[in-house]
């Protein structure tokens, strides 16, 4: 297994709005990637529920977490020593559901990892392959 660290602080910010039939999908995370002492995965939700409802805190984590499935983009490495902090956002109180912050979560990482330069190819998010 190969480790993803980062080795600056970086912060990122996602988006998920899709219109869906007459419905819209809304989600809106910013992350903020660190490196830090304990092993494995700090996740933290450091955000205001006025903000983003704590239930969409385990839909946040699983569009980070979904990098790194057998699968997955990510299949291989594993994010030690990293603490991720949930520091803003938003949702919509009709609009916004799980699937919308997984997509805004993952859109987050991508980018926060694609900053960094971690790796030495560009994270291309679902959301975004779904597009092309």
């Amino acid at each position: 297994m190969r480790e993803l660290r980062f080795q600056r602080p970086v912060t990122a910010e996602g988006r998920y709005v899709q219109q869906q039939g007459s419905r819209e999908r809304y989600g809106h995370v910013v992350l903020a990637f660190e490196s830090c002492d304990t092993p494995g995965l700090t996740f933290i939700w450091d955000v205001a529920e006025t903000e983003i409802p704590l239930m969409y805190r385990q839909a946040t984590l699983d569009g980070i977490q979904s990098w790194f499935g057998s699968q997955a983009p990510l299949a291989g490495y594993e994010l030690q020593h990293t603490k991720i902090c949930v520091v803003g956002g938003s949702h919509h109180e009709t609009d916004s559901n799980d699937l919308s912050y997984t997509f805004a979560a993952s859109n987050a990482f991508a980018l926060a990892v694609n900053m960094s330069g971690l790796l030495e190819r560009k994270l291309v998010s679902p959301f975004e392959r779904l597009l092309s």
